[in-house]
């Protein structure tokens, strides 16, 4: 495992290299000095400088061609659930202007009727908009 004091100058990238290490394809190493592990092939004969072990990852960028496509489809799954969302508020806003209306009728049916005043003489009953909403 890498640590801090490993790197030169406060390089911190190496946290990132060691946890995206499937990602992440670090730059070529130098070649090495001669007398030092001085053969260029490697332990099965092929030599050091073949293609890179991710395709499409030779220069070290990553690729995000999924990502991308999978924000794409998180952001129309927002755009669909907001619209169910405003939908969902209009019917509720609506079920709550017919509730209203329907209090105000029973108020003024005991009015015209007993002459009882609503909240006076006579206990608020539950509003119409729980049965309303049970029964959609």
């Amino acid at each position: 495992m890498t640590s801090r004091r490993d790197h030169p100058r406060g390089y911190t990238g190496w946290v990132y290299e060691d946890t995206f290490k499937d990602l992440y394809q670090p730059p070529a190493a130098e070649s090495p000095v001669d007398g030092e592990e001085g053969d260029a092939d490697g332990p099965d004969g092929a030599e050091k400088d073949a293609a890179p072990a991710v395709p499409g990852h030779d220069d070290g960028e990553i690729d995000l061609s999924r990502e991308d496509e999978e924000i794409k489809a998180i952001k129309a799954n927002a755009a669909a659930e907001e619209e169910r969302i405003e939908r969902l508020k209009a019917h509720l806003a609506a079920k709550k202007d017919e509730a209203r209306d329907l209090d105000r009728k029973d108020a003024e049916f005991l009015q015209q009727r007993w002459g009882l005043v609503m909240r006076e003489q006579v206990p608020v009953p539950e509003s119409k908009l729980k049965r309303m909403l049970d029964h959609d």
